[in-house]
């Protein structure tokens, strides 16, 4: 079975996303599984950081999880060891839990992310990165043009949003007060 990470999830979700095309044409060949962790991880990332409401956050996990990808439950002892490879890996703890998986399965892990994927390899779990180099390039352009930059701006920039359908007078004094959700509020 091949073990989807959420980011590639993610950019199928995203009308207009420069990855969409690769995820959508992969998902049609072979058989396709991910993590239950996946879902809350893929809800969160695309309100977070793509800007999408909660309500069509929550259809799209809706609508993948039913879709024909199959969506491993975990028990504590997949849990206890995804644990153990968060620690010795400095994995996210979804990463850790499709790294046991794919290990598990026997299968492939479908990521992007080197440093899961190294720690595939290292364990003789088969990988597979689908980005291919001129795609993540273009990744990166229409993240840059889409996107708040990672850290405190993109933090900021979920709050400001939160705020605004709340008290848009208050967005706005947020927004100054952050210098335009560059600096913590003074």
């Amino acid at each position: 079975m091949n073990w989807i990470d959420t980011p590639l999830l993610v950019y199928a979700a995203i009308p207009g996303h420069p990855g969409r095309a690769t995820v959508e044409d992969d998902l049609r060949h072979g058989a396709w599984g991910s993590s239950v962790l996946v879902l809350a991880e893929l809800y969160q990332v695309l309100t977070r950081d793509y800007a999408v409401s909660s309500e069509g956050a929550a259809e799209v996990a809706e609508r993948l999880a039913r879709s024909p990808l199959h969506w491993a439950a975990l028990d504590v002892t997949q849990v206890v060891a995804a644990a153990a490879e968060r620690h010795r890996h400095r994995l996210q703890s979804a990463d850790a839990v499709l790294l046991c998986l794919a290990r598990e399965d026997r299968g492939t892990l479908v990521s992007q992310d080197r440093r899961l994927l190294r720690a595939a390899e290292a364990q003789g779990v088969a990988v597979r990165n689908p980005i291919a180099a001129d795609l993540a390039a273009a990744l990166a352009r229409w993240e840059e043009g889409h996107l708040l930059p990672k850290g405190l701006v993109r933090v900021l920039g979920g709050v400001e949003r939160w705020l605004r359908p709340q008290d848009p007078s208050v967005a706005e004094r947020f927004l100054d007060a952050t210098a335009h959700l560059t600096s913590l509020p003074a």
